[in-house]
């Protein structure tokens, strides 16, 4: 957010070198938080910090006070004493809490800034370099260049992030963002006000959000102030938000309007992506797999105690409460830990903030933001969120796999009559989840299991002949593959023999996935019956087993468990004759015994 500028001249005294020094001495600064808000889920992402003069220090704004400050060349004791006070607020703030600092062009290029700002964060507890965003604007002098891009690169190396304001308001804008390579851009108010009847504009922020789709960096839009303006913002994809009608500035600690937050709500769920037909195709949610998660705080020693204890993990993903900082490779921990800055939390070794994509990205478009990365970060993995949530990890190799052609590593045997993947690929699916599970329990409790087959499928088989009954397994599979497999986070679907099958996917997504599934398959057998025939209709009979991969140690222990669990689902059938079933195992519910969940 820019400086308010000058006022228009007036019969008021302005206030000089005695006033300025006073200010400063006595700290007479108000420090004022803005939130920033998800417009995908209305929750809090993080505030920017913005300076008032204190009421007695003759300043009539923060313009006129800086103006002051530039003139007597005292900008950098100014800012130190307006930084300080913003750092003291957000090292009480919840983890994963942001904070936007503004800087003014000539400290940010000043030599001591880095070192600065690195000394700063160190003496506050809690506080780490994740947690900052550094603001760039596009004002900044073109004689400044050089000293530009050697604060940034420091600013990042150190852990921070970074951000360009007032994009959009100046003609420097784009070379600026190739120079610094940004993790945020915020688009200028002047962009935003009454755009939404104004074509040229709202092509513009189109631009922009597609540039930052492609180039994983984050859209901010400023000086939201009008309903109507929000809804055209999020239907152009911008993501996060801020101006008066989120929230406006105060002391401390607040969170966005709630009724804005329920406008965003309804908007996402109303918008949720699922029709496009390239999402459908090839999404990254299918090639998702667990990962180990790791706070921001952790000291590098203790995490590099927890991966010599997993010689198969490569690294961890690091977050600052639910926010998603990037990833470290294993072998960077280890070294660390080894060294000096063994006692040093893991955002100081944070490094090229890989950015996140949201698991309704494609393949195509993981594929065109790996291309941009550096040597160094290339092997990788892409880390994957839903909501800001981070869910898991999608392999360099995985990546490369499904756009060649292939679904998956560990799908390298599929079922001749289905495509699927077979039951040897499910078993080593399994495996996996169950080692995850050792690993890290809270990571695998997200991923749920449930067996499919199919009622009276014998008696079908032998009536209407094996080549109808193909056809109907093929049919079941490919509304397994598209319903299932490439539409749930984590999402797995197996032809394990005949007409059994076996899908995986997230515990919160997987039960309502598998309803659809049993509501669609019962109305397209319903379709193709013909009326006045006795057949009796072939129905699916779905035993969810939840998250079940905490609590077996082979594969083999799974399908006894679909064996006990079908024996014991017999009684629901002649209670539903025209309809599938959905049965779960009572670990996933507060009953006891086998409940018929749906019929």
């Amino acid at each position: 957010m820019t400086l308010i500028p000058s006022s228009a001249k007036t019969d008021r005294v302005m206030p000089g070198l005695a006033e300025l020094e006073r200010l400063i001495a006595q700290r007479d600064v108000k420090v004022v938080f803005q939130p920033i808000v998800c417009l995908r889920s209305g929750e809090l992402r993080g505030f920017e910090a913005l300076a008032r003069p204190g009421g007695g220090s003759g300043f009539a704004h923060p313009g006129e006070l800086f103006d002051v400050a530039t003139k007597y060349g005292r900008l950098w004791d100014l800012e130190q004493v307006t930084r300080g006070l913003a750092l003291d607020r957000a090292a009480d703030f919840p983890d994963g809490v942001l904070l936007f600092l503004n800087n003014t062009p000539q400290v940010l290029t000043d030599r001591r800034f880095v070192p600065s700002i690195e000394d700063e964060i160190r003496s506050r507890p809690g506080l780490t370099p994740a947690r900052l965003v550094m603001e760039v604007t596009e004002h900044l002098g073109s004689d400044d260049t050089d000293a530009l891009v050697s604060t940034v690169w420091a600013l990042k190396s150190m852990g921070a992030q970074i951000a360009i304001d007032d994009v959009g308001a100046g003609i420097n804008g784009l070379a600026r963002v190739m120079l610094v390579r940004p993790q945020w851009l915020k688009l200028d108010r002047s962009l935003i006000e009454r755009f939404d009847g104004d074509p040229y504009k709202l092509n513009l922020i189109r631009f922009f959000v597609n540039f930052a789709r492609l180039s994983g960096v984050n859209i901010l839009a400023e000086g939201i102030e009008r309903p109507e303006d929000l809804d055209v913002l999020m239907s152009t994809g911008v993501r996060f938000g801020q101006g008066f009608l989120l929230a406006r500035p105060a002391p401390g600690y607040q969170l966005p309007d709630p009724e804005i937050v329920q406008r965003i709500r309804r908007h996402a769920e109303l918008t949720r992506p699922g029709s496009d037909s390239e999402v459908r195709e090839r999404p990254l949610r299918a090639l998702v797999r667990p990962a180990r998660l790791e706070q921001a705080s952790t000291p590098a020693s203790d995490c590099a105690a927890e991966l010599l204890k997993l010689p198969d993990c490569p690294g961890v993903v690091v977050l600052d409460g639910r926010r998603c900082v990037g990833w470290v490779d294993r072998q960077t921990v280890l070294k660390m830990a080894q060294g000096a800055g063994s006692n040093d939390p893991l955002a100081y070794i944070v490094r090229g903030h890989s950015p996140a994509m949201s698991s309704d990205a494609t393949v195509r478009q993981a594929l065109e933001l790996l291309s941009l990365r550096s040597d160094a970060e290339l092997a990788h993995p892409i880390l994957i969120t839903d909501v800001d949530r981070v869910v898991g990890v999608v392999s360099v190799q995985s990546l490369l796999a499904a756009a060649a052609g292939h679904r998956d590593e560990a799908m390298t045997t599929d079922e001749p009559l289905t495509a699927l993947p077979s039951r040897v690929a499910a078993e080593q699916r399994i495996r996996l989840l169950i080692d995850e599970a050792e690993r890290s329990p809270a990571t695998a409790g997200h991923i749920a299991a449930a067996m499919i087959d199919l009622r009276a499928f014998a008696a079908y088989n032998a009536g209407a002949g094996y080549d109808a009954g193909n056809r109907l397994i093929r049919s079941l599979a490919l509304l397994l593959q598209r319903e299932v497999a490439d539409a749930v986070m984590g999402g797995f679907a197996s032809h394990l023999s005949d007409d059994r099958f076996l899908v995986m996917g997230s515990m919160s997504e997987l039960e309502g996935r598998l309803r659809l599934v049993m509501d669609l398959f019962d109305a397209e057998q319903t379709r193709q019956r013909l009326p006045g025939t006795s057949q009796r209709p072939i129905l699916m009979r779905v035993l969810y087993l939840g998250a079940v991969f905490e609590r077996i140690k082979e594969a083999r222990e799974l399908f006894k468990l679909e064996h006990d669990m079908r024996a014991k689902a017999a009684r629901f059938e002649d209670e539903c004759p025209s309809r599938s079933i959905f049965v779960s195992d009572e670990r996933n519910t507060n009953r006891h015994g086998f409940m018929r969940r749906s019929a």
